[in-house]
């Protein structure tokens, strides 16, 4: 019997630690921690006509990861191309890829954003101080079909600082409290 419950113990164990949940969008204040610093920006994914045959291959998301404390945060890219942001403790974080997961929140497989090669605003950590708006760009996602699978790929990441700000601040004005900063702005990497 011992047997048993060790093995379904594990099982569960196994089962939840393949597992991918995506960090709760703030949609008003009553949802943020006032010590808690919000990471923002626009999370696009232009699904493929040949994911519609196989929905398992449904969610995609950006990958955060803590420095210090290696806490994941995973902020879903979305058909509807909207605004939003996310919550996160103070620290430094670093934009480490991407992940692909099942409608199921089974992880499928993570990209990893390379250290080398890559601008400086992603692979240089930043480090998100209490109470802070931080920009953290405009992605786009997609999947590619190159036979006999369909890949998954980051497309784009651009700076639309200005117009998205605005965006967010027009849709979250409750939000905005303190002046948003970009990672993109070199001053924010370096200080």
């Amino acid at each position: 019997m011992k047997a048993i419950h060790a093995l379904g113990l594990g099982f569960l164990v196994w089962s939840c630690a393949s597992c991918v949940f995506y960090t709760t969008p703030v949609k008003h204040a009553g949802q943020m921690n006032k010590n808690n610093a919000l990471l923002y920006g626009r999370f696009y994914y232009g699904h493929h006509f040949a994911e519609e045959i196989n929905p398992a291959w449904y969610t995609r998301g950006l990958w955060i990861r803590n420095e210090a404390t290696d806490r994941t945060y995973y902020i879903e890219l979305r058909e509807s191309n909207a605004v939003y942001a996310v919550q996160v403790e103070p620290g430094n974080y670093r934009i480490a890829g991407l992940v692909k997961t099942d409608n199921e929140h089974g992880m499928k497989g993570r990209i990893v954003f390379p250290l080398t090669n890559q601008p400086a605003w992603l692979v240089t950590p930043f480090q998100a101080r209490k109470g802070e708006r931080i920009y953290i760009g405009d992605y786009m996602g997609e999947t590619k079909f190159d036979y006999p699978m369909p890949i998954f790929r980051l497309k784009d990441i651009t700076n639309n600082f200005t117009a998205t700000t605005v965006e967010f601040r027009n849709n979250y004005p409750e939000l905005m409290t303190a002046p948003a900063v970009s990672i993109f702005d070199r001053s924010f990497r370096e200080r």
